[in-house]
Formats: C-alpha cells, structure tokens, sequence
C-alpha cells in the first residue's frame, strides 16, 4: 500500500524502529508536489512539519537556535534548516567540491536509515549548498563513493543562514518504508566569542553524531 507518512525516531542508529516507543518521534507529512527548494523554508508547505529543535548535541539548552522540517512526497524526503547565526559575516562555507571536507565548515548534517542493522546514510551539507554524502556500515566505517543524487539550496538573511534539501526516496533505500530511525545535526566553527558549538536532535553521548546515546 502507499506510504502516507514517515514516523521519523530521534534514536538515530541503534535500535529498530518497532524497539524505540520511548524515544523522541516526529511524523513527516507527506505532500503532493515538492516545496519550493530556494534555500528558504518560506514557502507554506513547510509549515505543514512540525519544528525539529535541535539541542546541545550533549544536551542542554541550546546558545543558538536551530530548526528542521521534514516533509516527504511519493519520490524525494525533502528537509528544510534555519540556523540562527548573530556573525553572518564570519560563516563558513569555504568548500566547494562534492563529497570534499564539508564538516569542517558550518554545515548541516543527516543520519538516515529504514533498518539500523544494514547501515545508515550520512549526508552533510555546508552554509554554501556542498554536499558530502556516504554510506556508513557502521560508526565510523563510511563510504563516500556512495552518492544519491542531493539537491541542496542555500541562502542568508540579517542573522540566519538556511538550507533546503531534496534527497530521492530510492537512494536512501526503502521508498515504501513507514518507519525511520533519522537524526540532524549542526555544526559552528569556533568565533565570535563562541567555542565550537554542535547540536543535535537525537540525545548524543559525545560530540561524535555517529554515537547516539
């Protein structure tokens, strides 16, 4: 039968979906044409999805605000972030080339997977729109010859940057799957008188985001 939601768990890569009931859990809507990918979450369908706020990655309140939403449509799981940013002018988004050293600028990242026995996807997007995307066995033990065909947009306001992100359905593995185990994340580079700052949805039990708590 046709998928009419994705029940996406905040447990990220360890336990399967039917095992995680105690966990965060947000459903995805789905839609019926894609949102507008400019960068912005401005268009109205992205309203219809709930605001993921994402947390110290260790835990606690977070200095700076960060948001996702997550719709879906019968091809692509699309993912919108608005990332408050009080240094525009000190952002970064110095790499430029695919699958290139996207984490260490200000970027954005996706854990994604339908059976967290067979590995997951890591995607990660920087503040210019490059993407990094590999397939990872287990923590740690990732391949980034493997590609999905990513659309990623991004643009700036006074204090905020934002992505849009369009990923196919086909290349995350399981188009037809109900349940997810999802998590995203964000990360600064230190300035501005902040220390490297990294925030996640799913609790973590380090700053690594392949190691979910």
């Amino acid at each position: 039968r046709a998928t009419t939601r994705l029940l996406l768990f905040a447990v990220a890569l360890t336990l399967p979906c039917a095992l995680a009931a105690d966990v965060p859990k947000v459903v995805a809507p789905k839609v019926a044409k894609a949102p507008k990918l400019d960068g912005t979450s401005n268009d109205p369908l992205w309203k219809k999805a709930a605001a993921l706020d994402l947390r110290e990655a260790t835990g606690g309140n977070p200095r700076l605000k960060t948001t996702a939403r997550v719709l879906f449509d019968d091809a692509n799981l699309y993912v919108a972030f608005e990332c408050e940013e009080p240094d525009m002018k000190g952002v970064r988004r110095e790499v430029t080339q695919r699958d290139g050293e996207v984490w260490r600028d200000d970027c954005v990242e996706l854990f994604i997977t339908t059976d967290a026995n067979a590995g997951y996807k890591q995607i990660v997007v920087n503040a210019r729109g490059t993407v990094l995307d590999q397939f990872c066995a287990r923590p740690r033990e990732c391949d980034a010859t493997w590609n999905a065909s990513v659309a990623a947009a991004a643009a700036t306001g006074a204090q905020s940057w934002t992505l849009t992100i369009s990923i196919p359905l086909k290349d995350l593995g399981a188009p037809k799957a109900e349940c997810w185990t999802f998590n995203v994340n964000r990360t600064r580079p230190k300035r501005g008188g902040f220390p490297d700052l990294e925030f996640s949805w799913a609790p973590l039990s380090s700053q690594n985001y392949h190691e979910p708590a």
